[in-house]
């Protein structure tokens, strides 16, 4: 029986803007080392990238856990063909594409008590 090493990716979107990926880079800091950090577009590493490096440190199963606040173009086109392509360069590991993180029920729940605050002060 084959010994499954796993890893989660966290993929965010992308930005030249450093403001803007600091706050996904404390978000995987946050995490331990249980989870590394992606983007799609414009800046490294991407997810091809940490690929990589996860095979070549013997991991055969990513998850792939979109740090988008809902599905359209990204999630139902642009993600599923960046890990299709993955899929072939790298037919040892399994890979799982996840849920947006905007519509994880926690995620909701709180984005409700939020706007529910804020209602209550106009």
């Amino acid at each position: 029986m084959a010994c499954i090493n796993a890893s989660l990716i966290l993929l965010a979107h992308g930005s030249k803007d450093s403001k803007w990926c600091k706050s996904f880079e404390d978000l995987v800091i946050s995490c331990n080392g249980k989870a590394t950090l992606a983007y799609m577009d414009f800046i490294e590493p991407s997810l091809i990238t940490i690929t990589q490096g996860l095979a070549n440190n013997g991991i055969n199963k990513i998850k792939v856990l979109p740090l988008f606040m809902s599905s359209g173009g990204h999630l139902d086109k642009d993600i599923p063909e960046q890990v299709n392509k993955l899929k072939l360069q790298f037919p040892n590991i399994t890979f799982e594409i996840l849920p947006p993180i905007g519509e994880h029920l926690k995620i909701v729940t709180s984005m409700k008590e939020i706007i529910r605050e804020y209602a209550k002060e106009i």
